[in-house]
């Protein structure tokens, strides 16, 4: 519900608190006053919309930061693989297969 519907809203409630309706009407003919509607609550989008702002602009300092990362450290991090493979081989090989040293 926008801001326009609401403040008409409560121009109504305000119009029927005041008696206007009866004033108004035929004096000659029954007439009952509408009754009041509830005023919908202020809905305040702003923290929402500037969560979003915040979590687009962190993504987007992330994707920089990962684009600048990955070519610069691919090497470095294969590297560091091939290392860490070589240290969990045992130079002797498999027990009991052909070629191993026991």
């Amino acid at each position: 519900m926008d801001a326009d519907q609401r403040a008409q809203i409560e121009e109504r409630n305000r119009e029927i608190e005041e008696g206007v309706f009866l004033a108004a009407a035929d004096p000659r003919t029954t007439f009952v006053p509408p009754p009041k509607d509830p005023t919908p609550p202020h809905l305040n989008f702003a923290p929402f919309e500037d969560g979003i702002d915040a979590l687009g602009r962190s993504a987007q300092k992330y994707d920089a930061a990962r684009a600048k990362a990955i070519p610069s450290n691919t090497q470095a991090v294969n590297a560091k693989l091939i290392e860490s493979e070589r240290r969990l081989t045992d130079s002797a090989g498999l027990p009991g297969r052909p070629g191993s040293a026991t």
